[in-house]
């Protein structure tokens, strides 16, 4: 055989492994979304019980938020509510705070409150959290429903693929509502930023 052969017979082995290994990447990364909508599912179960057993959940007609967001516990979990992307099909449980494993299988409060008019919330790229927030445009509606039933209702007004260090563009902001997630790859982050409309 010669060295030319050699050289072709190895290129075409390790591009058959490095293909091998996408596809295993792949299936990882869609059954991790499929666990993750799992859960999302129940605990947004036991969430629609607590908000409906709330006090407060009657009182929607001049709704007061907390400084700082309450939340019931689910499975030693602190949720402050869920979001909902209409257009998207999407209605996600919202941790009280974030970290990476909690990001596994919910989307997270980053920053801010409802109060304030500056949460922010990130989630996976997976393609049943934030995996689809490119497709919004201007103008589309988001909800927020806290832990006592008050739905605040938000538009879309602009998006951007920013750094990962960006971290002041995404928490200090004019946006009364900020949703982010990675982009493909990790190397940027996909930001839509929202402003309150009336329901």
């Amino acid at each position: 055989m010669t060295p030319r052969r050699k050289l072709s017979n190895r290129l075409i082995a390790v591009g058959a492994v490095l293909v091998l290994l996408s596809v295993i990447l792949t299936l990882y990364n869609l059954n991790r979304d499929w666990d993750a909508k799992n859960e999302d599912y129940e605990i947004l179960s036991e969430l629609d019980e607590a908000v409906e057993a709330s006090e407060m959940y009657r009182v929607t007609d001049a709704p007061e938020f907390p400084d700082d967001m309450d939340s019931v516990n689910i499975n030693d979990v602190d949720y402050i509510g869920y979001v909902t992307i209409p257009s998207l099909g999407v209605e996600l449980p919202v941790t009280k705070t974030w970290s990476y494993e909690k990001l596994k299988f919910a989307p997270c409060r980053y920053a801010g409150n409802v109060n304030d008019n500056n949460l922010v919330i990130c989630a996976h790229n997976y393609r049943s959290h934030f995996g689809r927030l490119r497709r919004l445009t201007e103008g589309e509606e988001i909800r927020f429903k806290d832990v006592h039933g008050n739905v605040t209702h938000y538009q879309v007004t602009s998006s951007a693929v920013l750094a990962p260090t960006a971290i002041e563009e995404v928490t200090i902001s004019d946006a009364d509502l900020t949703l982010f997630t990675c982009t493909y790859g990790g190397r940027t982050r996909y930001t839509v930023q929202c402003q309150k409309r009336p329901a």
